[in-house]
């Protein structure tokens, strides 16, 4: 196994795929944490920065069960 700073090499050829899975669900929010990689994380914000949420310590993140177009979450 080959390691970098940015996560086990032999995942890096899974994130495409996978961000495109999480992306075509549409979900109000993605918010990575560290586990997902630097590189998955950036993946997601490219393809759908309006729902990307830093996930950081002490982050706080509202959801809602109402059915809404836009405002569902918030950061």
């Amino acid at each position: 196994m080959t390691l970098d700073p940015l996560g086990p090499t032999f995942f890096h050829d899974r994130i495409q795929r996978v961000v495109n899975a999480l992306v075509a669900l549409e979900p109000a929010i993605i918010a990575p944490a560290h586990c997902m990689g630097y590189r998955a994380a950036y993946t997601v914000y490219q393809q759908r920065p309006d729902a990307f949420v830093q996930n950081t310590v002490g982050a706080r993140i509202t959801l809602s069960s109402e059915s809404c177009s836009e405002g569902c979450a918030t950061v």
